[in-house]
């Protein structure tokens, strides 16, 4: 789905119009989760094309790029000139990124729980890691003299799975285990992201605002668990922080 959002400077009185949308495993063809064809592969580059062209957003947050190139293509289809930015992969080879028309001044990859945070265990045999599972992006972007600090998240997808890869737990025990790592996971990776605004908060870092966009699911997170037949049979979910278009100052809910 793509959503677009007009932000206004007050002080300089510029706009700059900020979209995010979700490619889908855009690889090339033959690539990765690509599609299978040369044909394929070029109808999903004009489609995705056409939707941009007719929103016309000055900064397009991405995620699930897969192939770097690939995303060469698809600026290549949009008129005028677009700059590419991406972030390193996660395990499945995709990563979040930016088109954007506008000047993009700085870039900053965000990986670390925030300091003082204990590191989070997420199986059976003690293994914790101390770092988002896929890389936040963070740029700055100049349009009119007004700067504006913008972010592409993609968080972990809430489906629950267990050792080698299945999908249903052995037994109770092991899925409430499984439950918890994921949740304990979803809730530090939510709390990492408004982490670093204290450490450079728009107004003294320059930036006239700071947007959060991508898949956050910031307001009401879930983890869901399939039964074999693939229908959703648990959940167990938390909330964090509601994201709105200046998430300076956050309301908890």
């Amino acid at each position: 789905m793509f959503v677009r959002n007009s932000y206004r400077s007050v002080m300089l009185g510029c706009m700059v119009t900020i979209g995010t949308w979700n490619l889908e495993n855009l690889f090339r063809p033959g690539e990765g989760s690509g599609p299978d064809s040369s044909t394929e592969y070029e109808k999903k580059l004009e489609s995705l094309a056409e939707t941009i062209t007719n929103l016309g957003p000055d900064v397009l947050a991405v995620q699930e790029v897969g192939d770097p190139a690939a995303l060469e293509d698809l600026a290549g289809k949009l008129q005028r000139t677009w700059r590419t930015v991406l972030a390193d992969p996660d395990g499945r080879g995709i990563r979040v990124g930016f088109l954007s028309r506008s000047a993009v001044t700085k870039v900053e990859e965000i990986v670390d729980f925030p300091e003082g945070f204990s590191p989070v265990q997420i199986n059976d045999k003690g293994e914790t890691i101390e770092q988002m599972g896929r890389l936040v992006l963070k740029v700055r972007v100049r349009k009119d003299g007004a700067m504006f600090d913008i972010v592409s998240v993609h968080l972990k997808s809430k489906l629950l799975s267990y050792p080698g890869g299945r999908f249903s737990p052995r037994d109770e025990g092991e899925r409430t285990r499984y439950s918890v790592y994921a949740l304990h996971r979803g809730a530090a990776e939510a709390i990492t992201k408004p982490g670093w605004i204290d450490e450079d908060p728009p107004r003294r870092s320059g930036s006239q605002s700071i947007v959060l966009c991508g898949n956050t699911s910031a307001r009401h997170r879930t983890v869901r668990e399939p039964d074999r037949r693939g229908c959703i049979k648990r959940e167990l979910s938390w909330r964090t922080f509601k994201s709105g278009p200046s998430p300076v100052s956050f309301e908890t809910s």
